[in-house]
């Protein structure tokens, strides 16, 4: 990621120079006149095989090389480049000093990159080459394991993309959240060094009654850690929608519940009534006037909320759906909600733009980011484990709300971490081990582009 303002090219394209820590064994330079034939030809000296682990841009360091050429002093090149096959490095040119260890920076190109994010690690051998100004020039062919570098947030951290836990970010014009199930995320260093000020939960219409203890442990941890709760509700927790069971709760059923809930927690204000109601998997699929209904029982059940309308996702009967909703409403939202993951995975912008056309007021992106895997209700995979995906559709997020901030005013990333293997939505920014995807990385980027900006005038 970028930090102190210069971009990955220039971290990349870095070059580190150092002292030898202990010494290194020459091995015979290819290419290379033997010292007998010429003192003044270079070798090159290093390892024959290394590990470089790279990050979610490509970029890793080819490290512990050294050029000698007899006493000479001036800097000689050093090209790197790939030996062969189809997964190749972007060529590096450097200049150093002979007789001193010097560290190369390399880049995967994206076939690269796509054969290590298959595989989780890439072998290949790359061709190094010294070349003076005058005299011969040498030779190495150097075996490189290509890795995923592992970073991860732990506790106690020292920083966390490059902001440190005592000195949070403040935002202004958008506010960043995350949408997140777990309660872990609210005592991650990272995530309080990011200084995210909401967060959302998706919870069943009456999980007041059936899940409570859920709720103490969620919304508690929220509240200890000074984040402002958005609860959406959803179906109750055993609907097989489309499939039965497939009920949609009595009005007076379902404002009754929520009652029960704002008595138990009164500092929660914001309130989503049905979480994605639209969606063929939501008993209000076909019933968008009874999604309404649900608007007007949480109006009713806290006059001074914030509800955020519709909470659509931004699939193809969106502006039909839409179109029935809002004849139905009771009054005129303030604050609307959008999933546009069909926007985000495909870089498109269709969905978020129709959606301000058809709506008046504030645009809240709900739920929104990069998709890692996703499977259909039967289990097969309609998108394939691609991490780089999730960190393009995170990025593709927050670049649509800065292009509509005027009403984009809020953007809840969907998910903090994986909660386990198997799911059929995987779009963790850490996996459930904890590790950091690209994505958390980016994210990172945008938390930091959005707090330098400035408010508007």
């Amino acid at each position: 990621m970028t930090r102190g303002g210069r971009s990955w090219r220039t971290v990349c394209a870095v070059l580190v120079l150092g002292a030898l820590a202990a010494p290194l064994v020459a091995s015979p330079a290819r290419g290379a006149r033997s010292p007998a034939a010429d003192r003044k030809a270079p070798r090159i000296l290093g390892p024959e095989s290394q590990r470089i682990a790279v990050d979610y841009k490509g970029c890793g360091t080819l490290r512990a090389l050294v050029v000698r050429r007899g006493k000479a002093r001036e800097p000689i090149v050093v090209r790197v480049q790939s030996a062969r096959g189809r997964a190749r490095i972007t060529p590096r040119v450097v200049r150093v000093r002979p007789g001193r260890a010097f560290r190369i920076p390399v880049g995967l190109n994206a076939t690269s990159q796509a054969l290590l994010r298959r595989d989780g690690v890439l072998q290949r051998k790359l061709h190094v080459v010294a070349d003076p100004r005058r005299g011969p020039s040498a030779s190495r062919i150097l075996r490189v394991r290509f890795d995923v570098r592992r970073i991860a947030p732990r506790p106690g951290a020292a920083l966390c993309c490059g902001v440190p836990p005592s000195a949070r970010l403040r935002y202004r014009n958008i506010v960043p959240g995350v949408s997140e199930q777990g309660t872990a995320m609210f005592a991650d260093p990272c995530f309080r060094a990011f200084g995210i000020r909401t967060a959302r939960l998706v919870a069943p219409w009456n999980a007041i009654d059936t899940e409570a203890a859920w709720l103490d442990a969620w919304l508690g941890a929220a509240a200890g850690a000074g984040v402002e709760p958005l609860v959406a509700f959803n179906r109750a927790r055993g609907s097989q929608c489309p499939h039965d069971p497939c009920e949609l709760p009595d009005v007076a059923a379902y404002e009754a519940a929520v009652g029960r809930f704002l008595a138990r927690y009164p500092w929660v204000h914001v309130i989503t009534p049905w979480n994605e109601p639209n969606h063929h998997g939501e008993p209000t699929f076909r019933d968008a006037a009874a999604a309404a209904a649900y608007y007007g029982a949480v109006r009713r059940a806290c006059p001074a909320c914030t509800i955020v309308a519709g909470d659509v996702l931004d699939t193809g009967n969106m502006l039909r759906w839409l179109g029935a909703y809002q004849a139905a409403l009771p009054e005129a939202p303030a604050v609307w909600g959008l999933h546009n993951y069909h926007d985000t995975t495909h870089q498109l912008a269709d969905g978020l733009e129709s959606f301000l056309h058809a709506v008046a007021g504030d645009v809240w992106l709900t739920e929104t980011g990069g998709i890692v895997e996703l499977r259909n209700g039967s289990g097969r995979v309609t998108h394939p484990y691609d991490e780089q995906r999730a960190a393009n559709g995170v990025q593709h997020a927050f670049a649509l709300a800065r292009a509509h901030a005027a009403r984009v005013r809020r953007v809840y990333i969907y998910n903090w971490q994986d909660d386990g293997p198997n799911g059929y939505f995987t779009s963790g920014l850490l996996d459930a081990s904890g590790r950091a995807r690209p994505a958390f990385f980016v994210f990172g980027d945008e938390l930091a582009q959005l707090a330098a900006q400035r408010a508007p005038r």
